[in-house]
C-alpha cells in the first residue's frame, strides 16, 4: 500500500476523533438558561386601623389607687385624722422592739419604749409580760427578730386593739429554725394621745 493510502485513514480517523471531544465537550459545557421572570410589582396593604384599647391600668394613674366602694361598708377615714396618728403611733412603738433583748436591763432602762406608757406601772406590768412571753416561746435570748401588725381593731371611741405577729430565732436545743407568737395589745386614748394600756400582772 502506498504511503498515501496510509495516511488518508490516519487522518480521518484523527478528524472523527476531534469531532467525538468537540461533541462531548460541548455536551458536557452546556446548562439550560433560566427564563427571565416579570418584574412584578405587589400592591402595597396598609395596617388596618385597631381601635382603641381600655386603660388597663388599675389605679387609673391616680397614685392613690382607686376610691373605696362604700356600698360593702368600706369606712374613708381622713388622712390626717385620729385614726392615722394612732397607726404611726403603734407603728413607731412595736418598730422599736425589734432587733432588741428583753432580758437586758439596757431594755428595760430605754426612756424610748417608757414614752408609749402613762406610767413606770403601766411600762413594768407591759415590759414582764412581753419578755416573760418571748421566753415562753422560746426565742433565742428573748429577742424578736420581725413584728407584723398583722391586724388592729377600733371599738368603742377611744379604744383600740392591735394583733401582732412576733417572730424570732428558735432557742430550744437542737433546733433550728425560727418560732413565733401572736399578740394582742390594748390602747387608749387619753388626754389627746394614744397609750399603751397593758393589763395588770
Amino acid at each position: 500500500m502506498s504511503p498515501t493510502k496510509r495516511t488518508i485513514p490516519m487522518v480521518l480517523k484523527t478528524v472523527v476523533a476531534a469531532a467525538a471531544v468537540l461533541a462531548v465537550a460541548s455536551g458536557c459545557s452546556w446548562r439550560p438558561s433560566m427564563p427571565e421572570l416579570p418584574d412584578w410589582k405587589l400592591p402595597k396593604i396598609g395596617l388596618p386601623d385597631l381601635p382603641d384599647l381600655p386603660d388597663l391600668n388599675p389605679f387609673n394613674n391616680k397614685p392613690m389607687g382607686p376610691a373605696p366602694d362604700t356600698s360593702f361598708g368600706v369606712a374613708v377615714l381622713p388622712a390626717g385624722g385620729d385614726v392615722s396618728r394612732f397607726h404611726e403611733r403603734a407603728a413607731s412603738f412595736y418598730s422599736q422592739l425589734v432587733n432588741r433583748r428583753f432580758n437586758s436591763i439596757l431594755t428595760y432602762r430605754d426612756q424610748a419604749l417608757r414614752a408609749y406608757f402613762r406610767d413606770d406601772d403601766a411600762f413594768s406590768d407591759y415590759y414582764t409580760d412581753f419578755s416573760y412571753s418571748l421566753e415562753l416561746a422560746a426565742f433565742e435570748q428573748n429577742r424578736p427578730l420581725r413584728l407584723d401588725l398583722t391586724e388592729f381593731s377600733l371599738g368603742e371611741a377611744g379604744i383600740a386593739q392591735v394583733e401582732i405577729l412576733i417572730t424570732g430565732e428558735d432557742g430550744k436545743p437542737l433546733k433550728y429554725g425560727e418560732t413565733d407568737y401572736v399578740r394582742l395589745d390594748r390602747w387608749e386614748r387619753h388626754d389627746g394621745e394614744w397609750w399603751l394600756v397593758p393589763a395588770k400582772i
